[in-house]
């Protein structure tokens, strides 16, 4: 199989690893914030992951990925993506991350994905292009329960500046309300 296990007809044996390599390999390189790299090695995991198909399997020995190894590598992939600036790889990895493993930390990964990229078309002046990604930012983070941004300041000056600056991209396209309500909400999370 394209992640390292064996296949015989309904049985699979063995260890998956070309994934467990490529995690390994590209947590070295993400220690060394060689982030391009570890996005590379990263990828070579995922695409085994992706590639390996055990339906009609009866028997598994030693061991498969998990939902939540999944989305450990997806988040990881995302991290990096984000890290050197290719958004759109990033939501795309980010996104996976939340279907694998919906864990917070993960639509919080995909929240800061989508702002990323809105605040990528605000800085070409692209405020069309910036208030649905912005919005899409805005709603994934209000969607998640269980996040509590009043004890965790850096997330929540994060999500300050998320509203502020969809505030801003909304007030620019004549969107006044949606503007008026995001900075109402930024306004309250500073007090």
């Amino acid at each position: 199989l394209p992640d390292g296990r064996t296949r015989v007809g309904g049985m699979v044996s063995g260890k998956p690893t070309v994934v467990i390599e490529a995690f390994a390999d590209g947590i070295e390189q993400y220690t060394n914030k060689d982030f391009g790299a570890a996005l590379g090695i990263f990828q070579k995991g995922i695409t085994a992951v992706e590639a390996t198909h055990t339906d009609g399997v009866f028997i598994s020995t030693g061991g498969g990925i998990t939902p939540e190894g999944s989305g450990e590598l997806y988040g990881l992939a995302a991290y990096c993506a984000m890290q050197i600036h290719s958004n759109n790889l990033a939501i795309e990895y980010a996104q996976k991350s939340v279907e694998a493993n919906p864990l917070s930390n993960n639509k919080m990964l995909l929240t800061y994905a989508i702002a990323n990229s809105g605040l990528q078309k605000l800085q070409s002046n692209d405020r069309v292009g910036a208030f649905p990604l912005f919005e899409a930012a805005i709603t994934n983070f209000e969607a998640i329960a269980s996040v509590n941004v009043a004890t965790n300041s850096d997330m929540r000056s994060d999500i300050i500046k998320l509203y502020t600056q969809g505030a801003f991209v909304a007030a620019g396209l004549g969107k006044t309300n949606r503007a008026d309500e995001w900075q109402q909400k930024a306004t309250a999370l500073m007090k």
